[in-house]
């Protein structure tokens, strides 16, 4: 448990460095799903299919994004997100929305305020029924 709480305190550390792209790899070789229950404890709002972004990752949407679309099926969080239907996350420079392909169970997006250009991987997301992509520097709505 103690070696648990230090490799998630080394994630976050790097995350907080802005070495983002670090902590994912070492998320992944790492290959526990104790992590993301570690990593995502601090979510907030968890209920009624809602979902904001975790406060140690407001700077790192696409860090979030990835993390929430490969959570291990062993990991006792999945079932809470795998059904999440609101996301909240404006203003967490997200850039890629790639990751939010799989989430066809989402009726309710918000994405103000990030760096999106391509919304071409929103475009199977049939169940929205609310999306805001105001403030982001967007290419081409038609795939919408």
């Amino acid at each position: 448990m103690k070696k648990l709480m230090q490799q998630i305190k080394k994630i976050k550390n790097l995350i907080f460095e802005g070495h983002a792209d670090k902590a994912r790899e070492l998320v992944q070789s790492l290959n526990n799903p104790r992590i993301y229950e570690g990593l995502l404890e601090d979510n907030p709002d968890i209920d009624d299919g809602y979902v904001g972004t975790p406060e140690y990752l407001l700077r790192n949407g696409d860090f979030f994004l990835k993390l929430l679309a490969h959570i291990p099926q062993e990991a006792n969080l999945d079932s809470k997100f795998k059904s999440v239907t609101k996301l909240q996350l404006s203003y967490t420079r997200i850039s890629d929305v790639t990751p939010l392909k799989g989430f066809t169970q989402l009726t309710w997006l918000d994405l103000s305020g990030n760096q999106i250009g391509d919304v071409t991987p929103l475009k199977d997301l049939t169940q929205l029924t609310e999306l805001d992509l105001g403030g982001n520097p967007i290419n081409d709505v038609t795939p919408l």
